[in-house]
């Protein structure tokens, strides 16, 4: 009876593992992590080794089903968090002085998974027409599919935005400075202190020239109008204050 042919690969893997010693190749292919490189005591890379793998694994099922159930540390899928991530976080923390930082892919990703944890259908947004064209995008289209309307005013337009905001009960005010791409600069202090006399957020967005990110200052207030769901834990991390400006 005629066996089935070989593969090439097949082969070549049967005969390197007739030597002994060069079988590593073969637990290479049986899914074994590689070997493990420590560093001796008092010895350090200068910079920390980047991580990039897609996935992560536990020894035994049940610790990965204790780690998706969150009750034990660890790392599963990097597009959730690797140490490499995780890391720039605690770094970012500090410089910002905060407990902890979120990162997530993009500027444009932190800006909406912040307007969407913090609206819900019914609920108004005041922001301006000099902020980036995708954050208006995700404010007019995406937010408005929901039910959230806006009012969209100049950033140097103070007096409209207490008019906006004594006509109805508003959510958050949602502005950046600098402004992407014209770099006009808020009065921080004026929309912050408006926002909090009408019982709304404030929520700032800094593009940071030199830098590929965006970091969202959360102002919050104790709500009187339009309640809606708390903010997220780590909403207002990025920023260099959660107070409101006195």
């Amino acid at each position: 009876m005629d066996e089935t042919p070989e593969s090439g690969s097949a082969r070549a893997v049967r005969r390197v593992c007739n030597d002994e010693a060069d079988c590593y190749l073969q637990k290479a292919h049986s899914g074994q992590p590689p070997p493990t490189v420590e560093l001796p005591p008092g010895n350090r890379p200068l910079v920390a080794p980047i991580y990039q793998t897609v996935k992560f694994e536990f020894d035994t099922l049940e610790d990965t089903e204790r780690y998706l159930r969150g009750e034990r540390p660890g790392f599963f899928y990097t597009r959730a968090s690797n140490p490499t991530t995780r890391q720039l976080e605690q770094l970012l923390a500090q410089l910002q002085g905060r407990e902890d930082v979120w990162l997530p892919a993009s500027g444009v990703a932190a800006i909406s998974q912040t307007l969407l944890t913090l609206t819900k259908q019914g609920d108004h947004i005041i922001c301006f027409v000099e902020t980036y064209n995708p954050s208006r995008y995700l404010i007019r289209r995406l937010l408005g599919r929901f039910g959230v309307t806006h009012s969209m005013l100049s950033i140097e337009d103070l007096a409209g935005v207490e008019r906006a905001f004594a006509a109805q009960p508003t959510r958050l005010v949602f502005f950046e400075s600098p402004t992407n791409p014209v770099t006009k600069i808020a009065d921080i202090g004026a929309l912050a202190r408006l926002a909090r006399s009408a019982g709304a957020l404030a929520v700032m967005t800094t593009p940071l020239p030199g830098f590929t990110s965006t970091v969202i200052t959360m102002w919050t207030c104790s709500f009187t109008a339009s309640p809606s769901t708390p903010p997220a834990p780590g909403m207002s991390w990025a920023g260099p204050s959660s107070r409101a400006p006195s």
